[in-house]
């Protein structure tokens, strides 16, 4: 009966974003294109062909600002082939469009030699500039928010899981005081979140100097589809995981939040049930302790990879042969 609910709210959001999809490419480039190119990039990389790889990553990021995580990857292939100006041009692309990253992410031979090159003594003369230039591309506002709410988030929770472990979760009217509380900031935070959003619009990435949002645990937290199917759950808790949900979407389509973020949400959100939507691997510990990721049964199971597409996650065999993962118990090939 819980899968029957889950599957018709799934089918109602399904529509809302087909139509908030038209709506918004009449009016701005979708990302979808983007995930696309990258996508391709992630498969021909764990294919070893890595200057087929490189080249979709350049292609990607001549048609659209890319996300940090993606410079990062393109660094590293330009790197590996020992090329020399494309890795200056990807650096001083990444600095100028979503900040730094240490040299410390890179293999250190390679970047030692790069540096050792004509380009790469120009990339150090330079690479301060080009950050300080990123620098004023920040609203300050929705950083400071951000910082905010995720600083808050944390705190609390950090606190609560001390006292666990402290054994005074035991109490249990400290146990209900506990979980009050961080309803109650959660509560909060997204009010001061949907109110930002309502008067500044949306804090992503071109108000954060392109890096991604600060406040993904925030989201992940707040966003209890699991909650929905509650008959004891409050009309103010549906309300906002519609809320999120919807707006989620439409960003992840501008451009301004991951998609990958997004499907970890969505499926974190679906707390014990130790089920999925979109079949994002999650950690898990096996019998050993080992840290493994695995993935979950999946709802509705025939039409995941066509959910997936929708925002602009790879297919589901794409990406269990990239992470390693077997697929979802319950899914088949098609």
């Amino acid at each position: 009966m819980k899968h029957k609910l889950l599957l018709k709210f799934s089918i109602a959001f399904c529509l809302f974003f087909a139509i908030a999809q038209q709506a918004f490419s009449q009016t701005q480039k979708s990302y979808l294109g983007y995930y696309s190119l990258i996508n391709e990039a992630e498969m021909l990389t764990f294919e070893n062909k890595n200057e087929q790889a490189l080249q979709k990553y350049l292609e990607a990021f001549k048609q659209y600002d890319g996300f940090e995580e993606d410079y990062l990857k393109a660094v590293k292939l330009a790197l590996k082939q020992t090329n020399a100006e494309i890795t200056f041009n990807l650096l001083k692309e990444k600095a100028q469009k979503t900040g730094w990253f240490t040299d410390e992410l890179f293999d250190k031979n390679k970047i030692d030699s790069f540096t050792q090159t004509k380009m790469g003594k120009l990339y150090l003369k330079n690479k301060e500039n080009w950050f300080e230039q990123n620098k004023k591309a920040y609203d300050l506002y929705a950083y400071g928010l951000t910082k905010s709410i995720d600083a808050i988030d944390q705190f609390v929770r950090t606190n609560f899981l001390r006292t666990s472990k402290n054994n005074f979760i035991n109490d249990s009217l400290k146990n209900v005081t506990f979980y009050n509380i961080l309803n109650e900031t959660d509560n909060k935070n997204f009010a001061r979140f949907k109110d930002f959003v309502s008067n500044y619009g949306f804090p992503g990435k071109s108000k954060l100097g392109g890096k991604t949002l600060h406040i993904s645990t925030f989201i992940t937290h707040v966003f209890k589809y699991s909650d929905i199917l509650d008959s004891n759950c409050s009309q103010f808790d549906k309300d906002k995981f519609y809320y999120l949900d919807s707006l989620l979407k439409i960003q992840i389509i501008k451009g301004e939040y991951r998609c990958n973020d997004f499907a970890y949400c969505y499926d974190y959100s679906l707390g014990n049930d130790s089920i999925s939507y979109y079949a994002y691997p999650r950690y898990t510990f096996s019998e050993s302790g080992k840290r493994v990721l695995i993935n979950f049964p999946v709802i509705d199971p025939k039409n995941l990879n066509k959910r997936r597409s929708e925002i602009g996650l790879m297919t589901i065999e794409e990406q269990c042969k990239i992470y390693g993962v077997p697929l979802p118990p319950n899914y088949k090939s098609i």
